[in-house]
């Protein structure tokens, strides 16, 4: 879960309005080879993202955009506080709670989520193949020996170690039918089925959410970063002809497992 996988989203954004992608717990003690705090969650990760956020862009509203564990945990800060919101975006959350009876009756979501639960202690290759997989993510057969490449992912790795707390996360489904906040959920043409049917019940439960379907897998939103940021454009109000600044003029990106991770982007003049 790297903050750097919305470089080609910040990167567009901060010319338009201050912008934060605040790097999340588990990736930064992936990253340093750090275990988990004791107790660690979803409810967890949320809070401290949320203190991030509220640093770096102050007080007011702010549009909230999430992929994968990132989504998932801001569809968390979202349910929580929901005054601070102007709109939310999530990108294929990991949410098995959304599902009837967490994901017990569905196969594949049933067989992802016992395989999240003993992702422990040290990631193995196996493993992280797998997880990827499971996310319906490929690697370039062309750079996957590169020496860089390779040092990245055993920094990604470690993070997996938080992947059973996407799983144990117990929410209220009426929470999400509450919700009044705009919504917008993207989908992969191409993505692991489990992830679709989770975002597709996200969007049936909130009233008047949007659902979009992009080329590509679970990084659909990277597979055409032009595509992805023309659609957050218009969903926020910054297309031409548009504009929803009473809403909000701050932006925070929450992401999710990405090997090219890098340092998270913080641009709180907008410039």
């Amino acid at each position: 879960m790297g903050a750097g996988s919305w470089r080609l989203c910040t990167g567009h954004f901060g010319a338009l309005r201050p912008v934060h992608a605040p790097e999340l717990l588990c990736v930064e003690r992936g990253r340093h080879g750090r275990a988990l705090p004791r107790g660690y969650s979803v409810a967890m990760e949320a809070a401290r993202t949320m203190e991030s956020i509220g640093a770096a862009l102050g007080p007011g509203r702010f549009h909230l955009v999430g992929w994968s564990y990132g989504a998932q945990i801001a569809l968390e800060i979202a349910l929580a506080h929901r005054e601070r919101i102007a709109r939310l975006t999530v990108i294929e959350p990991p949410a098995f709670w959304v599902l009837p009876g967490h994901g017990a009756a569905d196969p594949e979501a049933r067989a992802a989520a016992e395989f999240y639960l003993g992702l422990a202690g040290e990631i193995r290759d196996a493993q992280l193949e797998r997880f990827l997989a499971c996310a319906g993510i490929t690697l370039d057969p062309a750079r996957d020996q590169d020496p860089a490449l390779r040092a990245r992912l055993r920094r990604f790795r470690a993070s997996l170690r938080a992947s059973f707390a996407a799983v144990r996360c117990a929410g209220d489904p009426g929470r999400l039918a509450a919700f009044d906040r705009p919504v917008m959920v993207v989908i992969g043409q191409g993505t692991a089925g489990f992830l679709a049917r989770i975002a597709e019940t996200i969007a049936a439960s909130v009233a008047g959410a949007r659902v979009h379907r992009l080329p590509g897998g679970h990084l659909c939103h990277l597979a055409d970063a032009g595509r992805f940021n023309a659609l957050l454009e218009r969903f926020i109000g910054h297309a031409e002809g548009g504009s929803h600044q009473a809403d909000g003029g701050v932006e925070a990106f929450t992401g999710g497992p990405h090997p090219d991770g890098a340092a998270p982007t913080t641009n709180p003049d907008g410039r």
